[in-house]
């Protein structure tokens, strides 16, 4: 399983194996998901390499633990800009309208 890793981690080890973090994410055996969980590694959504899906998944986990993150304000700032990005295209959307009137 794909686990994000906290910021700064290298790698961890597991049952005697090392697993080395990559671009902030780490593929570890799913028991190791509960064990490094407490270290502040989060599960990333299987099949999912969005970013925003990652901030998402994470911000999740966190508000479990009833704690702030960054994965929490990163995925806070997603939601808005895709927030205004809809409302965005409902205005120019409305101005169309209005405009072939």
């Amino acid at each position: 399983m794909k686990m994000q890793a906290p910021e700064g981690a290298t790698g961890v080890s597991h049952d005697g194996v090392n697993y080395e973090v990559v671009n902030g994410v780490i593929t570890v055996p799913h028991d190791a998901q509960s064990s490094l969980e407490s270290f502040g590694y989060t599960p990333i959504l299987e099949g999912s390499e969005d970013a925003a899906d990652v901030a998402v998944e994470a911000a999740v986990v966190e508000k479990r633990r009833g704690r702030p993150s960054k994965a929490e304000l990163a995925a806070r700032l997603v939601a808005d800009q895709q927030i205004e990005a809809a409302a965005a295209d409902q205005v120019a959307a409305d101005q169309a309208a209005l405009a072939s009137e």
